[in-house]
């Protein structure tokens, strides 16, 4: 996907938002939905939305405006009606696709959304159906993968007496064996007397 064709529109909803930030490493141009400054201005926002108070476009992040792609993808969380119709009238010839991270009974609801405001996707095929939203399939971010590691190496400490148990510790072993494909190193037991158990950090 062309880098420059697609910008992202999207809460950052709290420090170290691996979402955002990985939109952002991956290249693409992503801003928030509005001004929110600190934690205490996202509060008043809040408020300021719930009581339905005027003027709603204050709390408005400009840089939406100077967004230069083709496509703009808004993620849905924090999204209100208001919100999409202003950036639907400062950008009326770019294709605009509000994206559904969530389900919908925790987001905005579809249906009070005109379709030629928006284009509306979901992840979620129950969501679709029922509110007639795109189905986007599964995605992930691959700027995150695991490094791959060592074969892990285990070990496996018996403490307590015999009393009979050493045939069915050597039974264990053999099973662990098979399990886990790898063979066993080491010694096959090891029985430790209690005023040894302090060297192994066990009490």
């Amino acid at each position: 996907m062309d880098k420059d064709k697609v910008s992202f529109v999207r809460a950052r909803q709290r420090k170290g938002d691996y979402v955002f930030d990985a939109i952002q490493q991956m290249g693409y141009t992503i801003v928030t939905p509005y001004k929110d400054w600190n934690l205490f201005f996202r509060c008043i926002r809040e408020i300021w939305f719930l009581l339905g108070l005027p003027g709603k476009k204050i709390w408005f992040n400009k840089k939406i405006i100077n967004l230069k792609s083709e496509v703009i993808i808004i993620k849905d969380p924090l999204i209100c009606l208001d919100l999409l119709k202003w950036i639907k009238k400062k950008h009326p010839n770019k294709r605009l696709l509000l994206d559904y991270d969530n389900r919908v009974k925790r987001s905005i609801n579809p249906d009070i959304i005109d379709n030629g405001l928006v284009e509306k996707w979901s992840y979620d095929k129950d969501d679709c159906v029922k509110y007639s939203m795109n189905y986007k399939g599964p995605c992930y971010l691959d700027i995150y993968q695991l490094k791959k590691q060592q074969i892990p190496q285990y070990d496996i400490l018996y403490v307590g007496r015999d009393k009979g148990r050493a045939e069915q510790l050597l039974d264990l072993k053999i099973k662990m064996e098979v399990a886990s494909g790898l063979p066993f190193q080491g010694k096959p037991l090891q029985l430790l007397k209690p005023e040894a158990w302090a060297k192994h950090g066990m009490r």
